[in-house]
């Protein structure tokens, strides 16, 4: 039977989706204390034709001149426009966070998508979300489009209360199929950080799957637990590092141009999930 990385190993490498083009900003506006979401149009979007919850993409919010490259998972497509829309983590000192804030409506960005995030697993119908703030977005947007019967276990970060906000219309329509712990205060980093903390009192129910996106250290603190504390098999678990403490989003991409570069010149396919766990969390 097809796991996670199954799933999304078949949907990167036979239903992919590789845009680079332009699109236009359409709105801005807050959205809770902690985010800004943004509207994006284009006629380039017509290529998306099959979207997942959580597909990722990048746009440059820089100049001509100086490219800075940020990237952000979709959290609601509409085809008939031509549209979709992204939510923007706010905090200080942060590039996206004042562009997203300051973006005149009719600028164009450079737009490139997209990486698939999340798939459903053949049987699947019990799963675990662990996600810090960054991670908030795409976790509203998957739970949004599970179906009706499936199950959820949710731990989930957030530096304000009011960030809750995000996945209130996941929650209400999961209803008593979701077992939500919140923690609030200041993002998780590192390998005893609050979020690996409260991840070591979860309990994942056979053949669930399991989703997991935060900060790096953070990422593969619980990855170890998930995997040899509590023997969740690899195929049922994604992990996905969002960011890098101690790292700006260009250092990061600094250095996962020469990482993945390497693994694209061995011959390797950096869409398998695989792939992208043993570079991200294996150091291979």
């Amino acid at each position: 039977m097809a796991t996670i990385r199954d799933r999304i190993r078949e949907v990167s490498q036979g239903r992919a989706i590789l845009i680079d083009d332009f699109v236009e900003v359409v709105a801005s506006r807050r959205l809770t204390p902690g985010f800004q979401r943004v509207t994006l149009g284009g006629a380039c979007l017509a290529d998306y034709t099959e979207p997942l919850p959580a597909d990722a993409f990048k746009i440059d919010i820089g100049s001509e001149a100086n490219p800075l490259i940020r990237g952000f998972t979709v959290r609601d497509f509409r085809a008939e426009r031509l549209q979709f829309d992204f939510d923007v983590a706010l905090h200080e000192a942060g590039r996206a966070s004042d562009w997203s804030q300051t973006v005149a409506v009719g600028q164009r960005v450079r737009f490139l998508g997209f990486r698939r995030d999340f798939a459903v697993g053949d049987g699947v119908t019990e799963h675990v979300f662990i996600a810090d703030a960054s991670a908030l977005p795409a976790t509203a947007a998957i739970l949004e489009s599970l179906p009706t019967g499936h199950r959820v276990a949710l731990l989930a970060e957030t530096g304000n209360p009011e960030d809750r906000a995000l996945l209130s219309a996941a929650i209400e329509s999961l209803g008593d199929r979701l077992r939500v712990v919140w923690l609030t205060g200041r993002s998780s980093q590192g390998l005893e950080s609050a979020l690996v903390s409260a991840a070591r009192n979860l309990t994942v129910p056979p053949h669930a799957q399991v989703w997991l996106a935060a900060e790096s250290a953070t990422v593969r603190s619980i990855r170890r637990h998930l995997i040899e504390g509590l023997g969740v098999p690899r195929g049922n678990l994604h992990a996905t590092a969002y960011w890098i403490s101690g790292l700006t989003s260009s250092q990061r991409d600094d250095r996962e141009a020469v990482v993945y570069g390497e693994a694209v010149d061995a011959g390797l396919d950096v869409m398998d999930p695989v792939v992208y766990d043993r570079l991200e969390f294996e150091g291979a």
